[in-house]
């Protein structure tokens, strides 16, 4: 049965009882926010990206200002969870369940080339969100008065950092399933990212119904007069 087929609780259940003690869970609550983030990420391209110009003008007509909040949610969601996976994993008794706090465990027991490749997609990592850690410090969980007032700039935030930050977050997860579970995760291949086609082609449909209305309404009016 495939992580697809799986229920989540079936699927921490395995995490559990196949992985090392601790790092089970951890990497159970790590596994679904990198799978939180892939569907999110599908949600935003399907919807901003790769919708193009048609997607535009269907949100616009429909619910313009509904999918101009959402848009705004939706980014500072990802920028918010993709920069938390590389917090630290903490301090004595108050811990992070971090990918940081994964590549110290795995350390800890002696894993060494598990920890280095975990590692090394770390650093990879932080280095691709290193700009969105200001955003989520300055503009997201707080919001600073140097930003508000414009005696602070924020880095340009690019949509093709953001992918390549996902890439890799789901890089990390597929190494660390590999080796505790041997078999392949493909973190990638396990969200379905339909959503947002499925809307858009609802807004096509009332598009179309609306415009069929309003085709009725005017040969009725001609028809009367």
């Amino acid at each position: 049965m495939t992580a697809r087929e799986q229920s989540a609780g079936e699927v921490r259940r395995e995490f559990i009882d196949r992985m090392p003690p601790r790092i089970g869970v951890v990497y159970d609550a790590l596994w679904q926010q990198v799978a939180n983030l892939n569907l999110l990420w599908g949600h935003y391209r399907g919807l901003f990206i790769d919708g193009g110009e048609e997607a535009g003008k269907l949100m616009s007509r429909f619910a313009a200002s509904f999918f101009l909040s959402y848009r705004g949610v939706l980014w500072h969601s990802l920028v918010l969870r993709l920069r938390r996976l590389v917090d630290p994993p903490g301090v004595g008794e108050r811990e992070n369940a971090t990918l940081t706090w994964l590549v110290r465990e795995i350390r800890a027991r002696g894993e060494e080339d598990l920890q280095l490749r975990v590692l090394r997609g770390v650093e990879q990592l932080d280095a691709a969100t290193e700009d969105m850690k200001l955003h989520r410090h300055k503009l997201i969980a707080h919001l600073d008065l140097q930003v508000v007032e414009g005696r602070l700039g924020l880095p340009q935030l690019s949509y093709e950092k953001a992918d390549e930050a996902i890439r890799v977050a789901n890089k990390i997860v597929d190494e660390v399933h590999r080796h505790y579970l041997d078999a392949e995760c493909r973190m990638s291949e396990i969200i379905e990212t339909g959503g947002a086609d499925g809307l858009l082609e609802a807004l096509r449909m009332a598009r179309r119904w609306r415009d069929h209305q309003k085709a009725q309404l005017r040969a009725t009016v001609r028809r009367d007069t």
